[in-house]
C-alpha cells in the first residue's frame, strides 16, 4: 500500500512537471517561431546583410567552440577568431551567395529539369570545380 502510495504521488509529480515544462518548452518554441518568422523576413528583404552576419556569427562561436572546447585552449585567441570571422563573413556570407546564384547560369536549362538532377548537379560543380579551384 505504501508502495502505492509512493507510485502515485511520483506519477503526479512527473505529471505536474511535464505540464509545467509543456509551458516552458510552449513559450519556447512560440519565442523560436517568432525569431524564425523575423529571420526569413530579413532574409527576403535583406538577403546579404542576413547572410553575412549569419555567415560571421556562425564562423564566431564555431571558432569559439573549437578553440574552447575542441582544443581545450585556456583563452581565446582573438586575432585568430577576427580573423575566421571575416573570412566566414566575406566569403560564406557575400561571396558564396553569388557562387551559388550563378550555377543556374552555368548549367544547361535540361539539367536543372528535376530537382533531383538539379541537385546532383550543382553538387558535383560545388565538389568538382568551386571547392578544389576557387575556395
Amino acid at each position: 500500500q505504501v508502495s502505492l502510495v509512493r507510485c502515485l504521488s511520483f506519477a503526479l509529480c512527473v505529471a505536474l512537471d511535464c505540464a509545467m515544462v509543456g509551458r516552458v518548452r510552449s513559450k519556447f518554441f512560440i519565442t523560436l517561431r517568432r525569431l524564425g518568422t523575423s529571420y526569413d523576413g530579413y532574409l527576403e528583404s535583406r538577403p546579404l546583410i542576413t547572410n553575412a552576419l549569419t555567415a560571421g556569427t556562425l564562423g564566431f562561436l564555431g571558432d569559439v567552440v573549437c578553440q574552447l572546447v575542441v582544443e581545450g585552449h585556456p583563452r581565446l585567441d582573438v586575432k585568430r577568431s577576427a580573423v575566421l570571422t571575416s573570412f566566414c563573413t566575406w566569403y560564406h556570407g557575400i561571396t558564396c551567395q553569388f557562387v551559388y546564384a550563378s550555377y543556374d547560369r552555368v548549367l544547361p536549362a535540361r539539367i536543372l529539369a528535376s530537382l533531383w538532377q538539379t541537385g546532383m548537379s550543382k553538387a558535383v560543380l560545388d565538389v568538382g570545380v568551386h571547392l578544389p579551384f576557387l575556395y
